[in-house]
């Protein structure tokens, strides 16, 4: 998914403020997003998942191409967990007790 352009002319400093109005509302919408997500059990195990076919602890040099998308996919699953650590500190601790007590 690519991103729109929000500006065509940096010149023009409406068009930078409406630019700069709309990436933020995108931001905040976003977390939002995680917000609900992180709210359920079942949308924390679902981000656990993903990140868990991450392979943020794996080290990814194998002497092959394959060893950039195993890269690409850490890089993936870090920043699921920054963003998550972002908008609800403790939902990462949370996620990791419930994976630990066997919820997930």
């Amino acid at each position: 998914m690519s991103k729109q352009v929000l500006v065509k002319n940096s010149a023009d400093q409406e068009q930078v403020a409406e630019g700069t109005r709309k990436e933020s509302l995108r931001r905040d919408q976003s977390e939002d997003d995680m917000k609900f997500i992180l709210g359920s059990q079942s949308g924390r195990r679902f981000l656990w998942s993903l990140i868990g076919q991450c392979s943020i602890y794996d080290m990814h040099f194998i002497g092959s191409s394959e060893s950039f998308a195993r890269q690409g996919r850490q890089i993936l699953g870090n920043e699921l967990i920054r963003k998550i650590a972002r908008v609800d500190p403790e939902a990462w601790l949370l996620m990791q007790r419930e994976a630990n007590k066997g919820d997930f």
